[in-house]
């Protein structure tokens, strides 16, 4: 819970390095002492849980002076515990996502740490859901800001502009951008409107916009943010039937709080408030039984594309094996549209539980022949089940997947990447506490 508090706590405004939640007292001395060996052993490659991690930056925090020798040392903690978030899951990564906030707003570890998820943002081949863009929501340096601005306008890859537009939820609603910055995002999110067209998450910044740029906006424009943020009557009844079937034989039903959590896991419109529903609701005893309504629902009401993706994601976090079971036998399914299986792919790096090798040969084999039958969107199916096995630390299989020819140039180095990973951050990332 204390991790949960922490990066709710961090999305809701929090922008200096020192965490909200109070940590134990430390003697002066002890702290200066506590401080040089952490660091020692995070720059010397000892195996560091998330719980290390959330020690030795809030120690760094209540220094905010202390001089590292060398000056270089800032950017190797940035490096290691930039890694070691990309390729965790669940509690290990809000330890190290938080770890990464207090670095950026450090104001000595800083610069470094902007500069290396900078570098990692502009590299093709590091894997991720959506870049390393996004990480600099809460940094208000001009650095971090002109980073997002920039990967809006001539972004490198489709993953880091979704990066940088979910970066702009944050640092439009806390005003990080100058005036002609947030005239350029203005641009961006009334091109994505434009003619109409719905785009949730960029309907999200509209709202936040001052109103001086949503004054730009034509009427057509404005009208499509309006309507895309609504709910019809299906997603309502979608989260009550879930909600009762998860309140069955639970001595406390979780009342409204339940009825919202839910709500927001399944319907909001900005990824960051869906995954801290989420993540809110696997610290409680109502994951397992909300997880299973899910997976009732993806195998019996045969539900739309986009219902169907919002069951998937919330899985991505609530799943257990069982679950698992149902989001693999969709994945290997030719019958659903690109972007659904890629949604699964992107859950099966995540869902508790694992899959056999042959599974996964399968669901290779099956994307591969829809990109050879013209279908391009199984080109990121194919990144996706590249990250779903790196995050299953099978590099044999991903040894394959590097050597197969028919597998896209992108992909095949994605493949390499994993293997780039050193033993000791991949066991790192791998704990909690």
């Amino acid at each position: 819970m204390v991790a949960v508090a922490d990066t709710i706590m961090r999305f809701s405004g929090k922008v200096r390095p020192e965490p909200v939640l109070e940590r134990p007292g430390v003697d002066q001395e002890e702290l200066s002492r506590e401080i040089d060996v952490r660091v020692d052993s995070a720059v010397r490659g000892d195996i560091l849980s998330g719980a290390d991690w959330d020690v030795v930056t809030e120690l760094l925090c209540r220094r905010p002076h202390t001089v590292l020798s060398p000056k270089s040392t800032w950017a190797a903690l940035a490096e290691r515990l930039l890694v070691e978030m990309a390729v965790s899951d669940g509690v290990s990564w809000m330890l190290r996502a938080e770890a990464y906030q207090r670095l950026m707003a450090h104001p000595l570890g800083g610069p470094a740490a902007v500069a290396t998820a900078a570098n990692a943002a502009d590299d093709t081949g590091v894997q991720s859901m959506v870049g390393s863009v996004s990480v600099f929501d809460s940094a208000v340096s001009r650095e971090a800001t002109a980073h997002v601005v920039r990967h809006l306008r001539h972004p490198r890859t489709d993953r880091a502009f979704a990066g940088a537009l979910l970066a702009c939820v944050r640092k439009v609603r806390d005003r990080h951008f100058g005036p002609a910055e947030m005239a350029e995002v203005g641009r961006v999110i009334a091109d994505l409107l434009s003619g109409g067209r719905s785009h949730r998450l960029a309907s999200s910044v509209a709202h936040l916009l001052p109103a001086h740029v949503r004054g730009r906006f034509g009427r057509r424009t404005w009208t499509a943010a309006v309507r895309c943020l609504g709910l019809d009557d299906d997603a309502r009844r979608t989260v009550a039937r879930i909600v009762a079937s998860a309140r069955v034989g639970l001595p406390y039903d979780g009342g409204t709080l339940l009825l919202a959590l839910v709500d927001e896991a399944l319907n909001a419109a900005v990824f960051d408030e869906r995954l801290y529903a989420l993540f809110t609701l696997y610290s409680t005893p109502f994951r397992a039984p909300v997880a299973r309504e899910l997976a009732t629902m993806l195998r019996h009401d045969r539900p739309d594309a986009a219902t169907i993706a919002s069951l998937l994601e919330a899985l991505r976090v609530l799943g257990g094996p069982g679950e698992r079971r149902v989001v693999e036998s969709l994945l290997v399914s030719r019958a659903l549209p690109g972007p659904v299986r890629d949604t699964a792919a992107s859950a099966l790096g995540h869902i508790a539980g694992t899959s056999s090798r042959a599974f996964w040969r399968a669901a290779i084999d099956v994307a591969l022949r829809g990109l050879a039958d013209g279908l391009t969107s199984e080109i990121s199916v194919l990144d996706r089940l590249v990250y779903a096995l790196g995050m299953a630390d099978d590099l044999v299989l991903l040894a394959e997947v590097a050597s197969d020819a028919r597998v896209p140039h992108s992909v095949r180095a994605a493949a390499r990447w994993w293997h780039s990973i050193p033993d000791h951050i991949r066991q790192s990332a791998r704990t909690a506490a």
